[in-house]
């Protein structure tokens, strides 16, 4: 599936603030910082929560209902 074929504005990211590398690569793909998430991880390290605009939004028309969804991805982790 493309990323045209779908109605998906941008794709966001928690990055610990002391993982340098990862912020580093994912600044390079076009994320861009937009907020900090306080205490997010177990051992009470922030976050920044990271932004990649897809497309411009689009205003949608108030007749059509629709819901966003939040779709969480970790790496390395495996969650229960």
């Amino acid at each position: 599936m493309l990323r045209e074929d779908v109605d998906i504005e941008h794709i966001q990211l928690h990055v610990r603030k002391s993982n340098k590398a990862a912020l580093s690569l994912y600044k390079k793909l076009g994320y861009q910082i937009v907020r900090d998430d306080k205490k997010y991880y177990a051992d009470e390290e922030d976050a920044f929560i990271m932004q990649l605009l897809l497309s411009e939004p689009q205003e949608r028309p108030r007749s059509v209902f629709y819901s966003l969804q939040r779709v969480f991805l970790t790496y390395g982790t495996r969650m229960m």
